[in-house]
């Protein structure tokens, strides 16, 4: 998010909800592929999918979160404004 960006907006509502990347990632940004996770500079198969009805729809290479449907799963452009989720080591 821009600097320009409070924290705030990043919560705000859309008509969809709440809005929160994930680490997921297109294995391949050039096809229709599978999802991966990506944690730092490797990439981790799926092992769990909560994709909203009809998604991936392959309109992004990016994987977030919304509100709607329990923070079901969409693909979207990287470049959208949303918050992040972060794994956090003990």
């Amino acid at each position: 998010m821009s600097s320009e960006t409070s924290v705030a907006g990043c919560f705000s509502m859309s008509p969809f909800g709440k809005f929160y990347w994930t680490a997921g990632k297109a294995a391949d940004p050039h096809s229709q592929s599978e999802f991966v996770w990506k944690v730092g500079a490797q990439d981790y198969p799926m092992a769990f999918y909560k994709w909203h009805v009809g998604e991936p729809s392959y309109d992004g290479q990016c994987v977030h979160m919304w509100e709607i449907d329990s923070y079901s799963w969409n693909d979207a452009s990287c470049t959208s404004d949303f918050c992040s989720v972060c794994e956090v080591g003990k």
